[in-house]
């Protein structure tokens, strides 16, 4: 069974999912629209079906395909840009095997953190950002 409102679902209990998402090069929209091309993936599943499954009102198809490209685009630029960063020794030594890291413990523990928790996680991911990018507080 297919489920509707892709990001709605993933949403509506996960603050972890907002707080991330509003910090992403990513809209509700177009993630919502990759989440459902993802959990489409090699099933046959018309276009027309996918488009329902859209949280907002009802789109063209051409509107759909347009923003997964934007979205496709966005992630394709994130990973370039993480390996620009690599390449160019703009990034901590293992700073992406961290994010992974991070990301990983994220979705194994998904569910199972208390809002208090939750703001110190946004701390830290905030704090490892900050020096992955040498953000300094500049006076």
């Amino acid at each position: 069974m297919i489920i509707n409102n892709m990001l709605g679902l993933k949403i509506k209990n996960d603050s972890m999912v907002m707080y991330l998402l509003k910090n992403s090069a990513f809209t509700e929209v177009q993630l919502d629209t990759y989440l459902i091309e993802n959990m489409t993936v090699g099933k046959q599943i018309s276009l027309n079906a996918k488009i329902a499954m859209r949280d907002k009102k009802k789109i063209s198809k051409s509107s759909f395909l347009r923003t997964l490209k934007q979205a496709q685009k966005n992630l394709q630029k994130s990973v370039y840009s993480l390996i620009l960063a690599e390449y160019l020794g703009l990034l901590e030594e293992g700073s992406i095997i961290k994010l992974i890291q991070i990301g990983n413990l994220l979705k194994n523990i998904n569910g199972q953190i208390s809002d208090k928790n939750k703001l110190k996680i946004y701390k830290i991911i905030e704090s490892v950002v900050e020096i992955m990018s040498r953000k300094r507080n500049i006076k």
